[in-house]
């Protein structure tokens, strides 16, 4: 599976939702891009692009989520084609979050790569 929870969050969510432990969300949220699969530690693919950036994400509907605030990075150091992307609680160091698929096109050296709202998208299985 190309994205997903952490297990940590996994776990997080499970307790909160069914054993009455609270759940403390981060303070912050930041993205991290990937030229692949992340895997289950979120540290696989990373992009020659490795700085952080600080993300708000919108309200979920229907087990989805995305980006409401436009990322951006300048001077890109690689051509790669991002096709996905972690969430952390840190811009550096800290907690793997999530993962998801961004919708976007190849980057090249030097570029201002920009993700507008909605194109770092999560989604979560629900029932149907």
């Amino acid at each position: 599976m190309s994205s997903g929870l952490s297990t940590t969050q996994a776990n997080a969510y499970l307790n909160s939702l069914l054993r009455g432990i609270a759940y403390v969300p981060p303070a912050g949220v930041f993205v991290q891009v990937h030229v692949g699969a992340p895997g289950p530690n979120g540290t696989a693919n990373v992009a020659a692009e490795t700085v952080r950036k600080a993300v708000t994400m919108a309200a979920p509907a229907g087990g989805v989520i995305a980006n409401s605030t436009q990322v951006q990075w300048t001077l890109v150091p690689a051509v790669e084609d991002w096709t996905d992307f972690t969430l952390w609680d840190q811009a550096a160091g800290g907690s793997f979050l999530i993962s998801g698929l961004v919708v976007a096109n190849p980057v090249a050296i030097g570029d201002t790569a920009t993700a507008p709202p909605g194109t770092l998208v999560v989604t979560l299985p629900v029932a149907s």
